[in-house]
């Protein structure tokens, strides 16, 4: 059982050491780590070339010798790690020293799991915790834990870069990418108690609500999102969904090869109901509120507002601003 530790750097030099400092401290210790830098003006090489000279195990780096961006840098990496497990970092969080471990006990007891993630404590810049996790302000939002999708909580079989590789262009996010494919095959699974610090401060890539580490409940996420026009959100997920459909619609040779061609046909129908979902969420929130009520009445009695958050999607598509769209 080989592990892989894939990290994308970029100007990370201020929490670099850290992260770098729990992968050495894991109770199960990767065989790799794969660092690609993006271009870093920083001190971060300085930092990456002193931790392959004393890492007690392989250190590969590459620098771009061009910018590729996030996603395509983690593409990269991903794509160039030999473990038969891959887990993704970030270059600013702290890992618990057992997180290698209780992630691959959890693939070895799962074999029909192809990602696992797991939940995370929110801390402030100097890693001091708060007492709320990823997950639980998710949850405390009025989300489904199934919104969750965190890449660098994330670890990945290898046999998944068959269907995860080569990601599209039009795919903002590598880990939005690699979670919405194993969630329409349900083959992902989390891993708890949580197994790593998520540091927050001023330069993180995602500023997300959730990511705060205040408390959450459901009001705020009506104060902050629910009475908005959501078209624009909307339509990046119906593509996103859909480009997941053709993705799956595609990989019927490397499916098979995984044992998983049975679980196709119905994630395809899943996929084609939230497309459809989406497309009518869409098109009522161009109508007044008193037009579309009865829209929405009848999708929710179709069931689909089961793709979103059941009654609570309901009642905020009733009561949400007309979309001005075009």
């Amino acid at each position: 059982m080989k592990i892989s530790i894939a990290i994308a750097t970029y100007n990370g030099a201020r929490h670099l050491p850290g992260q770098l400092d729990s992968f050495i401290r894991q109770k199960k210790p990767p065989h790799e780590v794969v660092i690609c830098d993006d271009g870093s003006s920083d001190s971060t090489m300085a930092i990456l070339h002193k931790f392959q000279k004393n890492a007690p195990f392989e250190v590969r780096i590459e620098q771009n010798p061009n910018r590729l961006g996030y996603r395509k840098n983690f593409e990269k990496a991903i794509s160039l790690c030999t473990g038969d497990f891959i887990f993704l970092s970030d270059q600013d969080d702290y890992w618990f020293d057992t997180k290698i471990l209780e992630m691959t006990n959890l693939f070895s007891a799962r074999p029909d799991i192809y990602v696992i993630y797991t939940d995370m404590i929110i801390t402030d810049e100097n890693l001091t915790p708060s007492r709320q996790t990823q997950l639980g302000n998710i949850l405390a939002l009025g989300c489904r834990a199934e919104t969750y999708v965190s890449g660098c909580a994330t670890a990945l079989r290898r046999d998944w870069l068959s269907i995860v590789l080569p990601m599209p262009t039009e795919v903002a996010a590598h880990d939005t990418w690699i979670h919405n494919l194993a969630s329409a095959l349900d083959v992902r699974a989390l891993c708890l108690p949580p197994q790593q610090y998520y540091r927050r401060h001023d330069k993180n890539v995602s500023q997300w609500r959730a990511s705060k580490p205040e408390q959450m409940n459901s009001l705020d996420s009506i104060r902050i999102y629910g009475l908005a026009d959501k078209t624009a959100a909307w339509r990046r997920e119906l593509k996103r969904t859909c480009w997941t459909r053709k993705r799956l619609q595609e990989s019927t040779e490397n499916l098979k090869a995984l044992g998983l061609l049975s679980r196709q046909a119905a994630a395809i129908q899943k996929l084609d109901r939230r497309i459809s979902a989406l497309e009518s969420r869409i098109q009522n929130n161009t109508q007044n509120r008193l037009k579309r009520f009865p829209r929405i009445m009848k999708l929710w009695l179709s069931g689909d507002y089961n793709n979103f958050s059941g009654w609570k999607s309901v009642l905020k598509d009733i009561i949400r601003q007309q979309s001005n769209y075009s």
